[in-house]
């Protein structure tokens, strides 16, 4: 008997003997294994752990063993005998830890600002005006050296020169040398928000979680920027913002006078080192199976290739389901991801199978293994992906509905934000981070509104919509945490309007202050009209605009279709007031009350 945790050997067992034709595009891996088990009466089971794995899979009369082997292989699973009979499909141990550690880049990445932090805080010792005194002496020695040319002039402007480039990261920028005095103060609270891409605030008047600025950092200040302001700053914070997505450390000096304000803004970039005396191998040259010179069908003589997905992108699986349309000699297995591709059309401009194939691998970032009759395809960030990818039985009921209605409303794109994780938020928040069957735009830069949202009541979202604050002392302590994070994520945004929010920075954290802060909600709703063949998308304020502008259409507008939508344009307040506020713009398509009409 064998025991219920060893390896199962497909090829042995009579049931998966039986060839099998499957046809399935970019479908959970759950649903897959379901369907070779109802086709070959084999009981067969997976992890639910990755069931949701995603897979396109074109198969043609092949052994079932034969390609539930081919697929653990690819996606680095392994079949296992299940207690009381059957078999499972699981994800090895080995697999799930490296899965679950954290990857060698980011590793690399925290080094190096953990390296430049360490420099920031050892020469913040020395106060920054003897800092700056000291870059002063070092430029009239250059100059004296360069004039006079002495013995031995050009190793003593080596001398200096590194002298110079030791001091400089902080003596030239006020907000680093701030940064490096800050740092002693960082707890284990401010070291998990700043590795977590969440901002700090420091200021010379602190007070709640704020940390603390020296005194003289006014006087560094007018040292520093002197003519920055019209009178003297009566306060600074300092706003610390590390993007380990961009990798990035921002610092936001925000310095206030009596009268007006002014911010400066600098940024750390930490790019990507790579090991230049590692030998990187060299990639092996895909294997030619006798159906590699096949040909395929001109481009002229398809029929046009329509997308599915907003804006008109393609996904790897639409792309090899033109293969498998084209040439029935090949298996393909492949895992996907709403990725979109960069190459759009599917045909890839390729003349042979062999063409589109290295189409793929020189353009797409995947790998590939040929065999005899089989494709198989892995994504190289397949780690990263799995991460970020958004389960198909969330996205299908959401697309279904815009397919029907014409749109989602603000409601149905709340309720998907307050499910992202923060690797699927970051992911979404990329121009082409998704392939989606609606539009993705108030995704792209308004997820933490969205979530805040999704968690009033039915009563408080009234509220809003009748343009009534709702005051931040009544909301529920959910609701307040999901309130500072819509702000906090606003502020260190530079493309989300803050008003005049800056000059009152540090109102925010002053507790006596926390019964003004209110959220608001505005909306302006007017109807308009999109017009679609699947490739191009147009939207149109009156069907008249749309009717003059026929002529123009490809093929005099044949094949477009014509929705009417009302388009709700939402602002988020989330402040004092609406000039002192982060502002999170949504503009929405919702579906207008109206059927939809064709050309």
């Amino acid at each position: 008997m064998i025991a219920a945790s060893q390896p199962a050997d497909l090829k042995r067992v009579p049931a998966l003997q039986q060839p099998i034709r499957l046809q399935c595009k970019m479908r959970p891996l759950r649903e897959l294994i379901g369907q070779v088990a109802q086709r070959t009466g084999a009981r067969l089971g997976i992890e639910k752990t990755i069931e949701q794995y995603k897979i396109t899979l074109f198969v043609r009369e092949q052994p079932a063993w034969q390609v539930l082997t081919s697929l653990a292989h690819l996606l680095e699973l392994e079949w296992r005998v299940a207690e009381g009979g059957g078999y499972y499909l699981a994800l090895p141990a080995r697999v799930r830890e490296r899965e679950q550690s954290r990857r060698p880049a980011e590793a690399a990445l925290r080094q190096q600002v953990q390296q430049q932090l360490a420099q920031y805080q050892q020469l913040a010792q020395t106060d920054f005006a003897d800092l700056t005194q000291r870059l002063q002496i070092i430029e009239r020695q250059r100059e004296q050296i360069e004039a006079q040319k002495p013995t031995g002039w050009q190793d003593k402007l080596t001398a200096l020169a590194h002298e110079r480039a030791q001091i400089a990261p902080v003596a030239e920028s006020l907000p680093c040398y701030l940064l490096g005095r800050v740092i002693p103060q960082f707890g284990r609270e401010e070291w998990v928000r700043f590795w977590e891409g969440m901002p700090l605030l420091a200021s010379t008047h602190p007070h709640g979680t704020m940390l603390s600025l020296p005194e003289a950092t006014l006087q560094w200040l007018s040292l520093w920027a002197p003519r920055s302001a019209s009178e003297p700053p009566v306060s600074v914070q300092l706003l610390i913002h590390f993007r380990p997505e961009h990798r990035v450390l921002r610092l936001v000096l925000i310095a206030h006078c009596r009268v007006e304000y002014f911010t400066m803004t600098h940024e750390v970039s930490f790019p990507i080192v790579r090991d230049i005396t590692a030998v990187a191998a060299p990639t092996e040259p895909l294997r030619k199976p006798a159906w590699w010179d096949d040909p395929l069908t001109h481009p002229s003589q398809q029929q046009p290739i329509r997308s599915e997905y907003y804006g008109g992108v393609f996904t790897l699986s639409d792309h090899l389901e033109w293969l498998a349309q084209q040439n029935e000699k090949i298996a393909i297995i492949a895992e996907s991801f709403r990725l979109p591709t960069h190459q759009r059309d599917p045909d890839r401009g390729a003349r042979t199978v062999g063409e589109w194939l290295l189409s793929v691998q020189r353009h797409e970032p995947v790998q590939m293994e040929l065999n005899e009759n089989t494709v198989l395809i892995r994504y190289q960030e397949r780690a990263e992906l799995r991460r970020s990818e958004i389960a198909e039985s969330v996205l299908e009921p959401l697309e279904a509905r815009a397919r029907s209605l014409g749109g989602l409303t603000l409601d149905e794109y709340a309720m998907l934000a307050n499910a992202l994780t923060p690797a699927q938020q970051r992911r979404l928040e990329q121009p082409k981070g998704f392939a989606l069957r609606f539009n993705p735009t108030p995704l792209q830069g308004g997820v933490p509104a969205l979530r805040f949202w999704a968690n009033l009541t039915p009563e408080q979202r009234k509220t809003a919509r009748e343009r009534r604050p709702l005051p931040y002392e009544q909301l529920s302590t959910v609701q307040q945490r999901l309130f500072w994070d819509a702000m906090e994520w606003g502020l260190t945004r530079p493309n989300i309007p803050t008003g005049h929010l800056l000059k009152q920075l540090e109102r925010l954290h002053d507790p006596a202050a926390s019964g003004e802060l209110a959220f608001f909600l505005d909306d302006w709703k007017s109807v308009a009209y999109r017009v679609s063949n699947g490739d191009i998308t147009l939207v149109f304020e009156d069907a008249e605009s749309y009717q003059q502008s026929l002529p123009n259409l490809p093929g005099g507008g044949a094949g477009f279709r014509m929705t009417a939508l009302s388009l709700h344009t939402y602002q988020f307040h989330f402040g004092f007031d609406t000039q002192h506020a982060v502002i999170f713009p949504l503009v929405v398509e919702e579906p207008a009350p109206r059927p939809e009409s064709s050309q």
